[in-house]
């Protein structure tokens, strides 16, 4: 979970151009960082950075936005070492570029692609000193809709996504060991971001070392509702092994109590799979009504001992004031 207080945003508009500058105070917790093993999160830092967006005047309406956000002088947090707090060294930056276009009468495609650079603090992995590894992490997303030309009384609509997260191949170890590869850091930190809210993998794992497929649909059958399935397939960019074991889950109570669960050690990614239904009544202008079921299924890089179906259902109010 992340909070943002004490924070400032300015929009500069120079029409097609529009720039956004933020900077707020960041209250982290353990959470919004990957559980993994000699990580150091930032917790009460500073994150400042812009967004900039350059709408083109083409007939596909396409839209460029380009951005840089840096989070800093955090204080350091050791998961290796529960409740350790070090130092101020933990540096991040994140520089990243999207599109969004729509080439077709009724289809929507956007790319993302975002680096993290920086350094990342952890404790030496012989005798517990502080080393600082240079980030090297990386996250890309494609996705696109279309709205079917068929029934359309109904709004029938179908999307996809694919979504990659880098890991860190020697997150079990650091450079410490003498392993030259172990001085990047290659985790993706989930910094504030909130993708796939609302489900279960989002909830228990953190979204680092994935990769993330998701096929759906939704119409609406009725006025004012919409129903839509979502099918999302998981699997880890690096496999578990030795020395790459770092899979922590969190409790889905959002607190940040993370366990470990047995993984198999034999090269396994898959992490599972997720179906997600949904419908939502717009019951007027300001209020919203709407259910959310959802099973998620392990994959076989879990172990048998941890392979039971999870499941949820969600019932949510929103007013508008």
């Amino acid at each position: 979970m992340v909070s943002a207080e004490d924070g400032i945003k300015a929009v500069l508009d120079y029409k097609p151009l529009t720039i956004d500058l933020i900077y707020f105070k960041n209250d982290q917790t353990s959470k919004s960082i990957q559980g993994l093993a000699h990580l150091t999160s930032g917790q009460s830092s500073d994150v400042f950075g812009y967004n900039a967006n350059y709408q083109l005047s083409d007939p596909w309406n396409t839209l460029l936005e380009q951005y840089m956000f840096a989070r800093v002088n955090g204080t350091g947090y050791d998961a290796s070492l529960p409740g350790a707090m070090v130092d101020k060294g933990d540096k991040l930056y994140v520089p990243g570029l999207r599109a969004s276009t729509n080439p077709v009468k009724g289809l929507n495609v956007q790319g993302e692609v975002a680096w993290q650079l920086g350094n990342q603090v952890v404790a030496n992995a012989t005798n517990g000193d502080l080393l600082s590894e240079q980030r090297d992490a990386m996250a890309v997303q494609v996705m696109g809709s279309y709205a079917l030309p068929v029934l359309q009384k109904y709004k029938p609509t179908v999307n996809a996504s694919y979504t990659y997260f880098s890991g860190d191949k020697m997150a079990d170890t650091n450079s410490a060991t003498g392993n030259k590869d172990a001085k990047k850091y290659g985790a993706w930190d989930v910094f504030n971001g909130d993708l796939g809210a609302g489900t279960i993998y989002s909830a228990i794992y953190p979204l680092t070392n994935m990769n993330i497929i998701a096929l759906g649909a939704s119409a609406s059958p009725l006025e004012d509702v919409t129903t839509s399935f979502t099918w999302s397939n998981l699997w880890a960019t690096d496999s578990y092994n030795s020395i790459n074991n770092p899979l922590l889950i969190y409790q889905p109570n959002a607190g940040t109590t993370t366990l470990g669960p047995v993984t198999k050690t034999t090269g396994e990614r898959g992490l599972g799979n997720e179906y997600d239904v949904n419908m939502t009544y717009n019951y007027t202008e300001d209020v919203t009504f709407g259910v959310s079921l959802g099973w998620y299924a392990p994959g076989d890089a879990l172990s048998n001992v941890n392979r039971s179906t999870a499941s949820q259902a969600i019932v949510d109010l929103g007013v508008k004031f």
